[in-house]
């Protein structure tokens, strides 16, 4: 009976802690942050106890667990998650280091279509070596919208091209291709919209 008992501990902890997070998630009555903290904060060092709210986070995609991130890295992680799944710039906001910030622009500001956000991008951060992260989101926004006039205000010429090469593609309209300075990718658009219509 006592080596039954033994083998079955593992499995009741377990059924024990599915039950509370469902539990958590059905009923509003129950604060499911006292829930994590409890799980959580019974770990004995940090790394554990923010790799615990990281596991909650995966499951539950609560964006309050990733205020409870020690870790800058994960911290950021879970905030550009959050950003995405929400469409929120306010959580790359939230991020502790510049570098991920900007993508985390980028993200957000072209799923929303929304060059606001894109101009949160600092110049300084590059993303292809031709061109910023910024110029990268306003073509993401111009492709998004099929809107030229975006297209018109990328400083970097490589990434306007390419933004009216695509438009010029999605619209199916030849005069568009006149707009791109580089001749090769000026042809390259025509022989494609020759070959659709």
């Amino acid at each position: 009976m006592n080596l039954m008992k033994n083998n079955l501990t593992p499995y009741l902890i377990l059924s024990s802690f599915a039950l509370l997070i469902m539990i958590s998630s059905c009923s509003s009555n129950i604060n499911s942050e006292k829930i994590y903290d409890a799980t959580c904060d019974t770990k004995k060092d940090q790394l554990q106890k923010d790799q615990c709210y990281q596991d909650i986070f995966e499951l539950t995609k609560d964006p309050l667990i990733c205020d409870k991130l020690q870790n800058p890295q994960l911290k950021d992680l879970c905030y550009r998650e959050v950003a995405w799944q929400l469409n929120d710039s306010s959580f790359c906001d939230k991020m502790i280091n510049e570098g991920p910030r900007g993508p985390c622009y980028q993200l957000v500001g072209i799923a929303k279509r929304d060059l606001a956000i894109c101009d949160k991008i600092k110049e300084k951060e590059y993303n292809d070596g031709f061109s910023s992260l910024k110029d990268m989101c306003y073509y993401g926004v111009a492709e998004a919208n099929l809107d030229l006039d975006i297209c018109e205000i990328i400083p970097a010429q490589k990434a306007k091209n390419i933004c009216f090469y695509k438009i010029a593609k999605a619209k199916k309209e030849l005069p568009i291709c006149d707009k791109i300075q580089e001749q090769y990718l000026r042809e390259d658009c025509q022989r494609a919209i020759n070959s659709l219509n």
